[in-house]
């Protein structure tokens, strides 16, 4: 053989060698791999996420009372003018007439608004017992709206020079959002509380630039405010990673519908490389975990806790990505949960502000 040809057959051999070693690896990778590294881990000790089971006497509940406020048939007035109510809270572009109609069309309303104020505690009951605990979602966008309209009949009397009248029903909200937000809820429902305890201090801190108040009763209002400060509540974070784990359980045993979840068509949904049930309650636990404590400080600059790639690039991540599914999960809320964790911070500023207005 020629020494030219020689060379050119040891580059081929090596050529061949080559894809030979990529194509292992990739078999390694894809393959082999994830099939000797199938085994779970050993279920962990979650009690610390556990809820207890919350009895509130309906006498003294204000979930009760709001319920009653979904059931009514609510006026057109209310609907068609949702805009414009929330707009008239911050910028007057509702006239006089227009919000004496929406206050006298909703008499009822603001009545069981005002029965749900005077009640010391708020508990629905989907959460109340954590074996028993109910994903479903309660119709509550009839709350948040006579809240609003609570906060206009405030604005409204402000305007026409009734001051603390206008204070106490402000306050009124401020108490409702407060009794949600310390409740053991959902998360849906706590941001319900967070909101209102915001219409509360908006509309608060307008009443302020509309209308004089005296120093003593300035004062008076401070220190009833000062019983409204944000909570480090744990109770939505808790039921979420029960509701999370109880999905991983479902999923493990089949009895579940991951279609509308972006979960990879190379994953098996039994027990594997790619999905650990026992794996993801721990990778949940630990997730749900910093969540807690970053609600502790929500206004901390932090980094996302979950992960933060386009689909694609997690995708091609994930194929060689330990547990997958669980990846998959946690971050399909990410960014949700982190919005939650802002409007917090964007509370607590506000209420730190309105107690400073109060003081002056």
């Amino acid at each position: 053989m020629a020494f030219k040809d020689l060379i050119a057959s040891n580059k081929l051999m090596r050529t061949k060698i080559t894809k030979w070693l990529i194509l292992s690896l990739v078999f390694l990778l894809i393959f082999a791999i994830p099939l000797v590294l199938n085994k779970d881990i050993s279920p962990i000790d979650d009690s610390s996420m556990i809820l207890p089971v919350v009895s509130v006497p309906p006498s003294e509940n204000s979930f009760y009372d709001l319920n009653k406020i979904s059931e009514i048939t609510v006026p057109v007035s209310m609907t068609k003018r949702g805009n414009q109510l929330k707009d008239f809270l911050t910028s007057d572009t509702l006239g006089s007439a227009d919000a004496e109609t929406l206050l006298n069309d909703n008499k009822i309303a603001l009545e069981y608004f005002t029965d749900a104020s005077q009640k010391p505690k708020f508990q629905s009951p989907a959460t109340a017992d954590p074996k028993d605990m109910s994903q479903e979602i309660i119709a509550m966008n009839a709350w948040r709206q006579a809240a609003q309209l609570n906060c206009l009949q405030a604005i409204w009397l402000a305007k026409n020079g009734k001051g603390e009248e206008a204070l106490a029903e402000g306050l009124k909200v401020m108490a409702v959002g407060d009794a949600i937000e310390k409740s053991q809820t959902n998360l849906i429902t706590y941001l319900v509380g967070l909101t209102m305890k915001e219409n509360a201090i908006d509309t608060l801190q307008k009443i302020l630039t509309i209308t004089v108040i005296n120093d003593s009763l300035r004062q008076e209002y401070q220190e009833k405010i000062a019983n409204y400060d944000l909570s480090n509540n744990t109770s939505p974070w808790k039921f979420e990673y029960l509701v999370r784990k109880n999905s991983i359980e479902k999923i493990a045993t089949g009895n579940y519908d991951v279609s509308d979840v972006s979960i990879p068509k190379y994953t098996s949904l039994e027990t594997n490389y790619y999905f650990k049930p026992n794996l993801s309650v721990k990778e949940l636990f630990a997730y749900y975990s910093d969540l807690i404590d970053a609600s502790q400080d929500p206004c901390l600059k932090r980094k996302a806790l979950g992960e933060s790639e386009s689909s694609s690039e997690l995708k091609l991540k994930l194929l060689f990505t330990e547990n997958a599914v669980s990846k998959v999960l946690i971050n399909s809320s990410d960014a949700a949960f982190q919005g939650s964790l802002d409007s917090k911070c964007r509370i607590k500023n506000k209420y730190s502000e309105l107690l400073t207005a109060f003081s002056k």
